[in-house]
């Protein structure tokens, strides 16, 4: 019947039962013409295109009295928690794996991308879980079609993520369009509509991720989320070095860089770093486009922006300063909401202390690269003439300070140090390495001088350790040397450290109180390596100055090297490491001749 027969026998049937012929009569034809719709758009050579438009313009998708919400309305969503179902692509994913915490279960971690997104942004990463590893789809590739059925959406940091409720069900389709095979509990049932639109998902897929060879490649590698933290990286793509003007959307990169500004909120701390190679993705951040930031560093696109997420928030928050270098390893690029691109690297919050930033010495060879660009930046630097600025005042200052290290003929002649290849390092470098790089103990070498110790009478250099009827004395004190970075370390002499360091045979640990020829030879001793150091902070302690303020005070003392060795002392073999605090320095093979 089409539409004239309809109208026809409307005006000749009956006046009673007008009504409900009207409602039936028009419910067909709208179904007629709905089925007659779907048919031409299944013929369409473009049919891509509709699909986009029904990801993009539809709150939610209907397949069988089945609500579909599209990912970037999940990510929108103002609700604080919510249960969906989903029908998307995925864009990334981690291997099943066996959680070690809690109740064991296995999970599979998905990115989940459909036409809704840009091709550029992020998905909706989804955590699986399954008591049995069977029960969770089998993923092998990115771009495989994905339908998921109650899985709940709750916010997570500053975005959205999704966690499979116990009675999820799913249905994954391979990129040939070959559906899962098994049978599990959790498969949904399908009908030819989902075949399609998994159809229509792939050609999607296919014209944005692989018909096209552009110079940036858009397809990410797997999420690295704490469920494959010791996953093996790829060698070429995420450990090989890079300079900052190399990063692009969507990969990981390890490379070197200088901290210009830092920023931070409760959730997150914000490095701004640079090692003056341009990037046309980086934000042109100037004194005109960021005035509230006070911008001091480079002009223009030389700066990106890594955002920094549980132990390497904790780290850098702690122990991370304007100016210092850094070694960030596998930081994950992306475009933020304005386009521009910038780095952010996610832990694990039981993890505090692995984090994959390291504080490196400024005199490392690996940054030769990166100083040499930033002597040209500096150099090249254009100023007004009018603004009467100097080029010092165009940059941020700690770019533009090199510390000055003094040479081996600043040094005192009256301290000697066995042979050793040990490389000269400085005090904050050694300071701020992670405790997990500490497997074994550690030997520094470092060019300091002398600015307090402990104890402040020296008659209580040497303890007496008791045992049984028998006192004997063994050597006890600390030195807190400073280097040319005016960063400070306690250095612990024991025992025969400290025996080595007095190099005679007339100086040996006794009662000091009582034995004072051997304590004046000490002051005589120790005169060669801090000059008159003891008194000047005896006259300090006299004018009521705090312990804090006396190295500030000091200065101009002998410059020497010492050898150091780092370690982490532990009462047990069980016992862990709390705190950056468990880390100690002792000296050793360092003589006074």
């Amino acid at each position: 019947m089409n539409l004239a027969d309809l109208l026809i026998f409307l005006i000749k049937a009956p006046t009673s039962t007008l009504s409900c012929l009207v409602l039936s009569s028009f419910v067909q034809l709208a179904k007629y013409q709905t089925e007659l719709l779907f048919t031409k758009l299944m013929e369409k050579p473009s049919i891509q295109h509709d699909i986009e438009d029904l990801y993009l313009n539809q709150n939610e998708i209907v397949i069988r009295n089945s609500h579909y919400h599209p990912v970037k309305k999940c990510m929108e969503n103002k609700h604080q928690r919510f249960v969906t179902n989903l029908f998307g692509i995925v864009k990334t994913f981690t291997p099943k794996k066996q959680s070690l915490r809690g109740t064991c279960d296995w999970v599979v971690t998905v990115e989940l991308w459909d036409p809704s997104c840009h091709p550029n942004a992020e998905g909706l990463r989804i955590h699986l879980f399954s008591k049995t590893e069977y029960d969770l789809p089998e993923i092998t590739e990115e771009g495989q079609i994905l339908l998921l059925q109650h899985i709940t959406i709750r916010p997570y940091r500053d975005s959205k993520q999704g966690l499979s409720k116990t009675d999820f069900t799913y249905q994954l389709w391979n990129k040939d369009l070959g559906n899962s095979s098994g049978n599990t509990f959790r498969l949904f049932h399908i009908s030819t509509e989902e075949v399609e639109i998994a159809r229509l998902l792939s050609i999607c897929w296919q014209k944005h991720f692989e018909s096209q060879h552009t110079e940036i490649e858009i397809r990410p590698p797997s999420i690295q989320t704490s469920s494959n933290i010791g996953r093996e990286l790829d060698t070429n793509q995420e450990t090989a070095v890079v300079t900052l003007s190399e990063i692009r959307p969507s990969k990981r990169f390890t490379f070197y860089g200088q901290v210009v500004k830092t920023w931070y909120t409760q959730k997150n701390f914000t490095l701004f770093v640079t090692d003056f190679s341009e990037n046309e993705f980086f934000y042109p951040v100037t004194r005109e486009t960021a005035p509230h930031m006070r911008w001091r560093g480079p002009q223009g696109r030389y700066t990106v922006r890594c955002i920094l997420w549980d132990e390497h928030d904790y780290y850098c928050r702690n122990y991370v300063q304007e100016g210092d270098y850094v070694f960030i390893k596998n930081a994950r690029a992306k475009l933020d909401r304005i386009g521009q691109l910038e780095c952010v690297m996610h832990g694990d919050p039981g993890q505090k202390y692995k984090s994959s930033i390291e504080k490196v010495d400024p005199s490392v060879p690996e940054l030769n690269s990166l100083k040499e660009r930033k002597r040209s930046y500096v150099k090249n630097q254009e100023v007004s003439e009018d603004s009467g600025n100097t080029v010092n005042d165009q940059v941020n200052p700690f770019i533009t300070r090199e510390i000055n290290y003094p040479e081996a003929t600043d040094i005192t002649a009256h301290v000697y140090n066995d042979a050793s290849e040990i490389a000269m390092t400085t005090i904050s470098t050694i300071l701020h390495s992670p405790l997990s790089s500490i497997t074994t103990p550690r030997k520094h070498r470092l060019r300091v001088q002398i600015v307090d110790f402990w104890p402040r009478d020296l008659t209580k250099f040497s303890v007496p350790i008791s045992d049984s009827d028998v006192t004997e004395y063994k050597w006890m004190f600390v030195f807190l040397v400073r280097d040319a970075s005016r960063t400070t370390l306690p250095v612990i002499f024991y025992n025969e450290d400290a025996q080595t360091l007095f190099n005679t045979s007339t100086i040996y640990p006794c009662n000091l109180k009582t034995e004072n020829q051997v304590l004046l030879r000490i002051r005589e001793r120790l005169f060669l390596i801090w000059g008159n150091l003891e008194e000047r902070v005896s006259k300090l302690l006299s004018k009521g100055t705090s312990s804090d303020q006396i190295p500030k005070e000091i200065d101009e003392t002998p410059w020497f090297d010492i050898f150091v060795t780092e370690y982490i002392p532990l009462s047990n073999a069980e016992s862990q490491p709390k705190s950056f605090l468990s880390k100690r320095w002792r000296a050793f093979g360092t003589r006074i001749i």
